[in-house]
Order: structure tokens, then sequence, then C-alpha cells
């Protein structure tokens, strides 16, 4: 991982949603310039809308202010998606909508990754199952704080999800504690999934 410390959006006085949804732009554009997978590309939201992207299939409700899109194709419709809170003011609404989550943990400028959903057709959803897409997704999220200062990055486990299909199935445990793992995420006592930037960088 990069341990660059030349860009620190995280040092700025106003962690405002523009400055957080330029970032990600600047950054999906990098990492377009580099995408070697068929027919597939990275978004960033807000940037998009969901509801309308024409990658879009089916149903997805982004649980954060902001987040990652990997389309399949224009012809076949698919979309992975991260999403994440950073900063947004919207902390005391995720209380209410993620009330497992200790809150009082988690300082107001860390990253949390709240959601890895997908949503399409079979064929995009083989696709993206094939290309391991939560890893990839987790570990573009995490450069992506690497790049702009962040020290920590926090990933919600299965068992903090608020909804019931993730919270009590393996495959939601495979999902969310498999990836934070595989990501080299660490659990901590609170019970959150945390990659310490800092810590990392000093091994």
């Amino acid at each position: 991982m990069n341990c660059d410390n030349s860009l620190r959006l995280s040092n700025q006085p106003e962690l405002s949603k523009w400055v957080v949804a330029d970032s990600l732009h600047r950054y999906v554009e990098i990492v377009n310039g580099n995408l070697n997978l068929p027919s597939s590309q990275l978004y960033a939201y807000p940037e998009i809308d969901m509801r309308y992207h024409p990658a879009r299939s089916g149903i997805i409700h982004p649980d954060g202010d902001y987040g990652l899109a990997l389309s399949y194709s224009e012809s076949t419709k698919g979309v992975a998606f991260l999403g994440y809170d950073i900063g947004s003011g919207r902390r005391n609404q995720l209380r209410t909508e993620f009330p497992l989550v200790p809150w009082n943990n988690i300082q107001e400028r860390d990253p949390v990754i709240l959601q890895l959903q997908t949503s399409g057709d079979p064929e995009a959803i083989g696709y993206f199952n094939s290309i391991r897409w939560e890893r990839l997704l987790t570990d573009w999220m995490v450069e992506w704080s690497e790049r702009n200062g962040f020290g920590k990055i926090y990933l919600i486990p299965a068992e903090m999800n608020p909804y019931d299909e993730v919270r009590l199935s393996d495959w939601g445990k495979r999902r969310y504690n498999g990836t934070a793992k595989k990501c080299r995420f660490k659990k901590g006592s609170n019970g959150l999934y945390v990659y310490n930037r800092l810590i990392d960088c000093t091994l």
C-alpha cells in the first residue's frame, strides 16, 4: 500500500461533501486509466445517481453519502457497489439506521464502509464474483484513504449490519467479515474491523 503523506485531505479545516466527492472523482479517473477489466468502469457516488445509472439494474439504496460503483457493460446491466460515510453530518441519522455500530468509538473524519452490494443480471453478478469485487472495491477504498492521508478506515462486521439477511446469514459473514480479513483489516476490541494505516506504515 502507498504510505505517501503528500496528500492530506483529512487535515483540511472543512471536510465538505464537495471536497470528498472531488477527490473521489480524481481518484476514479486514475483507476479507470489503469483498469484492465473488459467492459468495466469505476464510478464515484454521489457523482452518479444510482437510480438512473446506465449500468444499474435492480435496486441499490446507498447507505452512506459516498461510494464506489463498478459497472459491467452497457448491454448487460449490473453494478457492484461499496457505500461509506465520512464527515457527512449524518452520524446522528446513522446511529438510528445502524444502531449496533459503536459510533462513539469512531472519529467523525474516519471513513466507515457500511455497504457491499451487487445488483444486476446473472451474467453481471457472475462476472463480479469472478473478479472478487468485494476485495477489489475495498482495496480501492483503502488506497483512496491512504492517498488522502486518513489514518484509519473502518468496515462494519456482518453482526452490526441492520439488515437481517446480512447479519444472520453465512454469506453476509463471508462478504463483510471475510473481505475485511482478506484486505488486512483487524478486528478491534469494539467489534469493528479497522485498517490502521499509521501502524501498517511502521511495520
